[in-house]
């Protein structure tokens, strides 16, 4: 395609799909705007049927303005969808942009992206993800929602307005959150809910804060938190622990994020 010049617009029924990809490996997706005037539920369906789907590539593509999911991954597939790229993708107006639905999603690299005014940003049910250099607004429940069985990564993000960074619901995988920043987060009990997976949290900031709670709540007493060089604005700490709780902090070394 040729970015915002190539233009595939849907006018069929009201939660359809726009594309469906059934195993198609090997492939990539290049320079297309996928819009779904607020009438397809699913932009780009990655559903293999047939067999095992792997080393996809979507760069420079745009999905706006779907009801349900910009990027789907894992919806009834009976073959895995695994070692998935998203470059420099813009996620608009849509009910999720991104999801990993189910086990052995695995392997999806988020690299530059933005996702602005969507209900999640990048939600990851059983697989796991890297994110990393991307930026998230306005997004009305978080931008990540976490519950993946496998460790994954948020690495040198944004985030502006959203009502929440991460919300984490396992309590098997690690997660690592590097040098993010966060700012100006709408929900007052915190930017970042931590339910019990191993959590390591270094070089990051949340300013702006709609509250004085700390912006990281822990919601289980058994959670692991190693934090190093985090700065948290205009509150007197980074964390709220629940009882007999304690995070692991480690003296941050000579390089800041």
């Amino acid at each position: 395609g040729h970015g915002r010049d190539t233009r595939i617009v849907w006018d069929g029924p009201e939660g359809g799909r726009m594309f469906w990809s059934n195993g198609i490996a090997y492939s990539r997706y290049v320079g297309l705007s996928w819009d779904g005037r607020g009438k397809a539920a699913v932009g780009f369906d990655h559903n293999a049927q047939q067999r095992f789907e792997t080393e996809v590539r979507h760069e420079h593509e745009a999905f706006r303005n779907m009801t349900g999911f910009g990027i789907r991954i894992g919806h009834q597939q009976k073959v895995a969808s695994a070692e998935l790229l998203y470059r420099n993708c813009l996620f608009e107006n849509c009910g999720t942009a991104l999801a990993m639905l189910t086990f052995n999603d695995y392997d999806n690299t988020v690299d530059g992206c933005e996702i602005r005014n969507c209900g999640v940003g990048v939600f990851d049910n059983k697989g796991n993800f890297y994110a990393r250099n991307s930026h998230f607004e306005g997004s009305r429940e978080a931008d990540f929602v976490i519950g993946s069985e496998h460790g994954s990564s948020i690495r040198r993000c944004t985030s502006v307005g959203s009502k929440r960074f991460v919300e984490e619901r396992g309590t098997i995988a690690p997660l690592t959150i590097q040098d993010c920043h966060v700012a100006a987060w709408t929900d007052p009990e915190g930017a970042v809910y931590l339910n019990g997976s191993p959590v390591l949290m270094f070089d990051n900031s949340f300013t702006r804060p709609p509250s004085q709670r700390p912006p990281v709540k822990l919601v289980n007493a058994g959670q692991k938190l190693l934090i190093s060089n985090n700065r948290p604005e205009a509150v007197d700490q980074l964390v709220q622990l629940p009882p007999q709780a304690k995070p692991y902090v480690i003296p941050p070394g000579r390089l800041g994020g």
